[in-house]
């Protein structure tokens, strides 16, 4: 999970939420028609729209806005509007200082705006909280990869998040996928394959194949490398930094990208 699927989830969830049959009255469902416009215009990327639909949501539903805030601060720093996300979750943050949703759309936010010093201090709150779960450290450690520089405090985070779901073959994936990065590909190998082993996998996944192209490339396979990156599936949902990005960057820098 690289932040679309949560993001999805939570959508998925706000839809789920309007449709209840005791519902007494025609908010719910009106709510529901919104949130699946909200899907549908989210889904091809149309974020004024998508803005529009979120924000009469909560026009409906005032009482849903910490619930729904992180999808809400993704659609409008999606739409360029980041000091109106950065907004929305200060009002929830001041109401709830702890709100771990606010605190992840916080660490989104600054990874749109493409600000690195935010998002370091707000990937650490992210990751410092007492409340964090494997998944919200492996995702700072996953964007940490892509924005490269210093790969030690991606490293750390990711043994951490592998420490708190051993058996977890995403976060296992990621782990891999730093390792061979930082060039133990020793390492990257033995922990790809443990990923791919925990998720059954009869074929390697998008993620698998991203770890296998870092590999090849360190060791000088340049075609295979390439030809591994070319495997890596585009994204179904919006993503801040998601593996077919980064395999789409190292093919333009083979010289391969197609």
């Amino acid at each position: 999970m690289r932040g679309w699927l949560w993001v999805g989830m939570l959508v998925a969830s706000s839809v789920a939420s309007g449709t209840s049959l005791a519902a007494p009255s025609a908010a719910p469902k009106a709510t529901a028609d919104r949130a699946l416009d909200n899907l549908a215009y989210r889904a091809r990327g149309r974020w004024p729209e998508t803005v529009a639909q979120s924000e009469a949501i909560l026009a409906l539903e005032p009482s849903s806005t910490a619930d729904r805030v992180q999808i809400h601060a993704w659609a409008l720093a999606r739409a360029g509007r980041y000091d109106d996300a950065d907004h929305a979750l200060d009002g929830v943050l001041a109401k709830d200082h702890d709100h771990q949703g606010a605190r992840i759309a916080r660490f989104e936010v600054a990874a749109m705006r493409g600000s690195p010093a935010e998002v370091i201090q707000h990937g650490d709150a992210v990751v410092n909280h007492p409340a964090a779960a494997a998944w919200n450290i492996n995702y700072v450690a996953w964007y940490r990869l892509g924005v490269g520089g210093d790969l030690a405090p991606a490293l750390e985070l990711a043994r951490k998040a592998v420490d708190k779901a051993p058996q977890d073959p995403g976060i296992i994936n990621t782990l891999a996928a730093i390792e061979a990065e930082m060039g133990d590909l020793d390492r990257a190998i033995r922990d790809n394959w443990k990923a791919m082993v925990l998720r059954k996998s009869v074929e390697p996944d998008g993620g698998d194949w991203y770890v296998v192209g870092r590999i090849e490339e360190q060791l000088g396979l340049r075609a295979d490398a390439a030809a591994a990156y070319k495997r890596v599936p585009a994204p179904r949902f919006d993503q801040i930094l998601s593996v077919y990005a980064l395999a789409q960057r190292r093919l333009a820098a083979l010289g391969a990208a197609h």
